[in-house]
């Protein structure tokens, strides 16, 4: 959230968090108790029973047309990837065969990726160390 420029901002009220624990509880009893009374017994039954009739039903009972229309999303800058930052991320010690371990496995990193990470490169390995 930080790397995107995102505020976490919790729900300390207890009010807050009773609006989603009851969203919760309507999603987890009621959705149930719907989809059971239409006798939906598949996944595509499912599917097609929220497309065209729970979501619109709850859209039409439950939103809110918002006091500013203006979008409020912005656009992302040259410096924000998000295939870097929406993925896991593990430190790992890359070692003198150019492999890194992982989860059992492992795996060679190009020379060229080593020297594009690490401010060494190019350098005297005993003169980096001191």
């Amino acid at each position: 959230m930080n790397e995107l420029g995102i505020e976490w901002i919790a729900a300390h009220s207890p009010q807050a968090k009773g609006r989603i624990e009851r969203l919760f509880e309507t999603l987890q009893d009621r959705l149930v108790k719907e989809m059971r009374l239409a006798g939906i017994d598949s996944i595509a039954g499912a599917n097609h029973f929220l497309e065209m009739r729970f979501l619109p039903e709850w859209e039409q009972r439950f939103s809110v047309t918002p006091r500013n229309a203006r979008n409020a999303h912005r656009r992302l800058g040259q410096e924000q990837r998000l295939e870097e930052i929406l993925s896991v991320r593990v430190d790992r010690k890359v070692a003198q065969d150019h492999t890194v371990s992982w989860d059992g496995n492992r795996w060679r990193v190009l020379r060229e990726e080593l020297c594009r990470a690490s401010w060494s490169c190019g350098r005297d390995r005993t003169a980096a160390r001191r």
